[in-house]
């Protein structure tokens, strides 16, 4: 299809390694993850999935919206997702989240409810990667969320794509909109801090009405 998208099947930082966080953000945003997605309870086959976040960027009505999680069927290439702040819990599956997933691998697997009570159950290659997973999304959406309040422009903006006109051309022919984060990246022009600023208060706003 085209894409450069070079997915991970092995979360390879070490969860205590000082430097994870910022290593987790960028292999998640620029390469992605292999997962398995039971999407079918009953079904004895999972959907091969690559899950990645998909970067903030401005809406038509001049509003930046939330970054995603999103993740994209190996077979058809349709690409499915979810708002991070709708995420309301995220977790190893347990045998109650699983009692409907007869075909799961519990130990490899992952459990992600959504604020609108929707539920996802994704399985890891290995029980390693779910528990990496879970800690490193945990981390990710909390240090958003903790930056986003304090007014933190550097970390706030890690996830969105505030690109200059000319160059968000080529973002937007990627099917999957994945592109690097901006991790220790800061605006460099009084035009680029304004955008920064306005993606972190529109996002927060959004955040807040939930």
């Amino acid at each position: 299809n085209g894409s450069s998208f070079s997915p991970r099947s092995v979360l390879e930082t070490d969860p205590k390694d000082k430097n994870f966080i910022k290593s987790f953000v960028y292999e998640l945003c620029s390469h992605g993850f292999r997962f398995s997605w039971h999407k079918e309870p009953s079904s004895v086959k999972a959907n091969e999935i690559i899950l990645f976040i998909k970067r903030g960027f401005l809406k038509p009505d001049g509003c930046y919206c939330s970054p995603r999680m999103a993740w994209c069927d190996v077979q058809t290439d349709e690409v499915y997702g979810v708002d991070l702040f709708e995420i309301s819990a995220l977790e190893k599956a347990t045998s109650q989240h699983l009692r409907d997933y007869p075909f799961t691998i519990p130990a490899r697997s992952i459990f992600i409810q959504l604020t609108r009570n929707q539920n996802f159950v994704f399985e890891a290659a290995t029980e390693a990667d779910a528990h990496t997973f879970v800690h490193g999304l945990r981390w990710l959406i909390a240090r958003l969320s903790f930056n986003l309040v304090i007014g933190n422009l550097g970390v706030s903006c890690e996830l969105f794509d505030v690109c200059d006109a000319k160059h968000q051309g080529r973002r937007d022919r990627s099917q999957r909109g994945v592109a690097e984060p901006n991790v220790d990246k800061s605006p460099q022009t009084p035009l680029e801090e304004a955008k920064w600023a306005k993606a972190m208060d529109d996002v927060t706003n959004e955040w807040v009405g939930k």
